[in-house]
């Protein structure tokens, strides 16, 4: 990770499956200028007490 936020742009979009209380979230980020990587693919699995 890491970089130079103002040098990265990426457009994202989040899925989510819910189960109560537990959510599965897969989040792609994908890369809108050259120095931004190509893709980046972010899974949260939380679980609610």
């Amino acid at each position: 990770m890491g970089g130079d936020l103002a040098a990265e742009a990426a457009k994202a979009t989040a899925f989510n499956g819910a189960i109560p209380p537990m959510h599965v979230d897969f989040a792609p980020l994908v890369g809108v200028t050259n120095e931004s990587p190509a893709a980046k693919l972010y899974l949260v699995i939380g679980y609610e007490l």
